[in-house]
């Protein structure tokens, strides 16, 4: 048993190697994922179905990530966890926690230390 099971997790960025490197790790660890290339479809898909965790990248068209934070924590500030990915030092961790985001990871990143934090803030929101 995966430590993620019965997990939904919302991996949202517009480079699709990248959502199926983080879809891979997930899935390994027994979660399961829904995916969506832009901030505007996540919130779309956040609208029709309850996941557990949003990982999106903050630099996309359409609705950054940023900006798909902060619509999620204004509709509903009790969930889900929101992560948030970005290869820039465009957003800063202080801004982050503000909006409701659980931390900022930087890309690239180690895969083991990715999924330690994407358990733990798990684990914390439970």
């Amino acid at each position: 048993m995966g430590s993620l099971e019965k997990k939904l997790i919302l991996v949202v960025d517009d480079e699709p190697l990248l959502r199926e490197i983080v879809r891979t790790l997930v899935e390994d660890e027994g979660g399961s994922v829904i995916e969506a290339s832009d901030g505007d479809s996540a919130f779309a898909i956040l609208q029709a179905q309850k996941v557990d965790l949003v990982i999106s990248d903050v630099r996309m068209p359409i609705v950054s990530g940023e900006e798909l934070a902060r619509k999620i924590r204004s509709t509903d500030p009790r969930i889900p966890v929101i992560i948030l990915m970005t290869g820039f030092s465009d957003l800063d961790l202080d801004t982050a926690k503000k909006i409701g985001v659980r931390t900022v990871l930087s890309k690239p990143f180690n895969s083991e230390e990715f999924m330690k934090e994407v358990i733990a803030s798990l684990a914390e929101a439970e």
